[in-house]
Parts: C-alpha cells; sequence; structure tokens
C-alpha cells in the first residue's frame, strides 16, 4: 500500500520517529524526514538508496514546514500522501516553546498537508502524535499534557471538518484521513529527559510499569497510516494493549 507514496515525518532523526521512518522505508515508502539537526542521528546509517531524504527545519516556523512539504515532493516526484507530525517535547520550563512544538506545529503541519492534499487531490492520511498524558491528568508534567489534550481535540475537529469534503468526492481516491496516536512511556530520548528533569521523575515513571518499547509504538503507527478503515481514530497504546478512544472504534 505505502509503496512510493511520499511520507514526511518531522521529529523523525530519533526515537519514535526513527522507528516509524525504519518501518516507512521497509514498506517502500519514499521518505522525507524533518527534523532540526542529523548530527547523532541514525538516519546516516540508513541504507535507503534514494528512498530518504534528509530536511533540516525548526517545526516551530511554519515556513519550515511547508519547505519540507515542497521539498518531499520535488525531490521524490510526487505529492505528499503521509504526514506524520511527531516531533514533541517535555519542557515544562519552557512553556512556549514547549506549545509551539507539540501543538502548534501539528497545527501547521496539518493545516499546510491537508491544503496540499486537496490542492492536488490526492488521497491522504495525518497522524497526530499526543500522549496517554493527554487523556489522563499528569500533575508532574501539566504544560506538556496540556499540548497532548490539545492535539488530540484539535484532530478529532479537523476530521470532523473534513468529513464533507471526504463525502463530496466521488471516489477513496481523495479522501484525507486524519487519525491520533496515544501512546503512554516508551522507550526514547523524551523519556530519559523527563526521568531526570522533573522531582522524583524516575520512580513516577517506574511506578507506572514497563514502557513500551518503540517498535510496539511503530505497529500503531502503521495501523493508523495503512487501515483506510481509520479514520478519526484516537489509538490509545499502553503496556496493557492497544484500545480506540471514540466510540465509534473502540474495541
Amino acid at each position: 500500500m505505502l509503496r512510493n507514496r511520499v511520507c514526511l515525518v518531522t521529529g523523525g532523526a530519533s526515537g519514535l520517529g526513527f522507528k516509524l521512518v525504519q518501518r516507512l522505508i521497509a514498506a517502500n515508502a519514499k521518505v522525507c524526514v524533518m527534523d532540526k539537526s542529523y548530527t547523532d542521528s541514525l538516519l546516516h546509517s540508513q541504507d535507503a538508496g534514494e528512498g530518504l531524504h534528509l530536511f533540516e527545519g525548526d517545526v516551530t516556523k511554519p515556513e519550515d514546514i511547508s519547505e519540507a512539504i515542497k521539498t518531499a515532493e520535488e525531490y521524490f516526484n510526487s505529492p505528499l500522501q503521509v504526514m506524520v507530525n511527531n516531533a514533541g517535547i517535555g519542557d515544562e520550563s519552557d512553556v512556549a516553546r514547549t506549545i509551539n512544538i507539540n501543538l502548534k506545529a501539528v497545527i501547521d503541519g496539518t493545516t499546510l498537508a491537508v491544503h496540499k492534499m486537496q490542492m492536488e487531490k490526492v488521497a491522504g492520511v495525518i497522524v497526530n502524535v499526543a500522549s496517554m498524558g493527554g487523556i489522563y491528568p499528569m500533575p508532574f508534567a501539566p504544560v506538556y499534557a496540556a499540548t497532548k489534550a490539545g492535539v488530540i481535540q484539535y484532530s478529532r475537529s479537523v476530521y470532523e471538518r473534513l468529513e464533507s469534503y471526504n463525502r463530496a468526492q466521488k471516489g477513496k481516491d481523495q479522501i484525507i484521513r486524519v487519525n491520533t496516536l496515544c501512546p503512554s512511556f516508551a522507550e526514547t530520548p523524551l523519556l530519559t529527559h523527563l526521568k531526570s528533569s522533573i522531582p522524583n521523575g524516575a520512580k513516577i515513571v517506574d511506578a507506572l510499569g514497563r514502557a513500551l518499547t518503540a517498535d510496539e509504538v511503530a505497529d500503531c503507527f502503521m495501523t493508523l497510516i495503512e487501515d483506510e478503515q481509520k479514520n478519526g481514530a484516537i489509538l490509545r497504546v499502553t503496556n496493557h494493549g492497544v484500545t480506540y478512544q471514540n466510540e465509534k472504534y473502540f474495541q
């Protein structure tokens, strides 16, 4: 399904984004990664041939996201069909930066991707990364939790806003889907940072049980991207399993 489809993944140089990029490459997709730096990224060792392009940019700048989309389409000579707004941080000491990366960049990325897909009349899917912290309170990281709750409600609202557009399409070849991924703590640099940056961080995280592996989260990423029945889905993944938040997709 993903063969030769152009994908853009923000924050794909490390963590969950990096694992997703590996999966997309394995599925023969054409992947453009947008990140602020690739100095220490394992992406340099990926044998992807012409199927991988690295774009250095700042997701807090809409013009950079727009340029990343343009670059991806020109590099692969094909329209964007998969947008994954994955970039995120956990920095309670810098409220503005956390909001700008975790929420505003998701809004900008989604808006720009939807516009491109509609303009080019292609089917597409947007996956926005939230967190279980956007569903349940996080007293040790309230700013992070607020941004992720915002991502969930924003994504659900965009899904409903697109319903009339999608109904107007004559076939499935132009439908635009919007899904949200809500993982619990996973083994990533972000988790390491949270453990060390908040009071009793390690104890709090450990008390919640086993952290997810990047592979477990990547499985859910791929479900939301590949399964054309998933539209408006809020997928929750924890060490207890996988469920859907909204009743339409509850399992």
